[in-house]
């Protein structure tokens, strides 16, 4: 035990002492000062008159010589539960390098940290307590909570949880758990609990190699346009462990700040490494040339997605990994115009906004007046509708959008089926629209989109882009 460390705990205990000899000495055992030779690695308690001319020897002078009784029996208790708390880190390492089960990494965990230890998967489900009597039922899932709250609130960064309770993320055999204990007297007198667990984070939770680091940053330099991929960059992914693929695909996720617990349970849903690039998360996804997915084909994505409140965009597929920027910019123009039109969680595909996009790219950098591109039947009808307050726009776009259903076009609206019968009737009549004529309905909706992008989002107030889910 190094002399600093000696120091504190006694402090800690109370007593003022001063030490005197080399600051990196290492002690396991403690006598108190005699005239025969000092023996190597073993501090000697001294009176302060006894403090001169001994040079290259651990003394620990006592303020008050009457207390030397104590504080050896004291010092002698630290070093034995020191040596036991090494032993036990010892085994644990070892344990873990060998590959151990769950329950016995539970126990050797309660061991070290000599407390109830609990364990909860990233469902924040209980996986382990040891030992069992100490962890009730009602308390698991009350700490469950408080550890869903904690993550929430601080993304991984800065954790604040309940007075009491000690909680840390860690990774064991590639899968993320949650470490609870409560926040009880140290192994070791003097000691820090919260230490010793940073410690076994350090463990349990190995940093990321050289490789993958050095992989990640050029992929993320790829994705911001700070240089080309030139030869010599492909080679050198290659090298980085970086595997070809026929088809690539960018999902990219809304996340303004650092949110650990999303960029692991990305990891774990998608299968693949999950890579921050300023407001987003962002990860590559691969399939065949001949598929092109859509978010149709990532349910459980799309739920988690959901339930967390988070937008994800899936680009359009790209076959050459040089066109990953390109991807992003996507993405992200694509995020934004969901944003605007109220969708702000769930997963969309680049696909289904591609035309807003062309048209805004006309629109700001050719600066063309696309009403001219509009049928005269959609602006009669955005003339009418901004005249008399009316919604005829907002129908006859939700109509075509459902396939001309009337049920799913008064579920979107929140209207009443008769009413929607009424505005129909009255679009045939009107402005003799057939919608048995493909073409004429074709030429609609994209005279709609057209409007929509030239005049802002406020022409239209329901079924934008397309309908609701379900």
């Amino acid at each position: 035990m190094m002399a600093d460390r000696i120091k504190q705990c006694l402090e800690a205990a109370g007593y003022q002492v001063h030490y005197s000899g080399p600051a990196d000495m290492e002690f396991y055992a403690v006598d108190q000062y005699g005239h025969a030779e000092p023996e190597p690695n073993v501090l000697y308690l001294a009176a302060p008159g006894e403090s001169t001319g001994r040079n290259g020897v651990g003394l620990l002078v006592l303020e008050s010589p009457a207390e030397a009784s104590r504080v050896q029996a004291l010092l002698q208790h630290i070093f034995v539960a020191e040596l036991r708390l090494r032993d036990h880190f010892s085994r644990l390492a070892q344990a873990v390098s060998e590959g151990c089960g769950i329950y016995e990494l539970c126990r050797s965990l309660a061991r070290l940290l000599d407390c109830p230890v609990l364990l909860l998967d990233h469902r924040l489900e209980a996986v382990c307590r040891h030992p069992e009597a100490a962890w009730s039922a009602q308390e698991t899932a009350r700490l469950a909570r408080q550890v869903e709250d904690w993550r929430r609130s601080s993304g991984g960064s800065a954790p604040r949880p309940p007075a009491g309770y000690l909680f840390r993320e860690i990774c064991y055999t590639g899968a993320d758990y949650y470490l609870c204990l409560p926040e009880a007297a140290p192994p070791v007198p003097g000691s820090n609990r919260a230490e010793i667990l940073d410690q076994v984070c350090a463990l349990l939770t190995p940093s990321a190699s050289p490789k993958e680091d050095h992989r990640a940053a050029l992929l993320t330099g790829l994705l911001l346009r700070r240089f080309p991929l030139t030869a010599k960059e492909r080679e050198r992914l290659v090298a980085l462990g970086w595997k070809k693929q026929e088809k690539y695909y960018l999902l990219a996720v809304g996340c303004p700040e650092e949110d650990r617990a999303l960029q692991t349970e990305l990891r774990r849903i998608l299968h693949t490494d999950c890579y921050p690039v300023g407001n987003y998360l962002v990860c590559f996804l691969s399939s065949s040339p001949y598929l092109e997915h859509t978010e149709q084909d990532f349910p459980q994505l799309t739920r988690f997605l959901k339930e967390h409140g988070r937008l994800g965009i899936l680009s359009i597929g790209f076959f050459d990994l040089a066109d990953c920027a390109a991807a992003f910019e996507q993405c992200r123009t694509c995020m934004e115009i969901a944003q605007e039109n109220r969708y702000t969680a769930g997963l969309r595909y680049c696909g289904r906004y591609q035309m807003t996009q062309i048209l805004r790219i006309l629109l700001r950098e050719h600066q063309i007046d696309l009403k001219q591109y509009c049928s005269p039947i959609i602006l009669q009808l955005y003339a009418l509708d901004q005249a008399q307050n009316t919604h005829y726009l907002d129908t006859l776009f939700t109509y075509i959008c459902s396939g001309q259903s009337v049920k799913q076009t008064a579920a979107a609206m929140d209207l009443h089926v008769n009413t929607v019968y009424t505005r129909v009737s009255y679009l045939k009549d009107q402005f003799k629209i057939d919608f048995n004529d493909a073409h004429m309905l074709y030429t609609l909706h994209n005279s709609i989109v057209i409007l929509h992008v030239t005049c802002g989002p406020g022409i239209l107030h329901s079924g934008w882009p397309f309908l609701p889910d379900g």
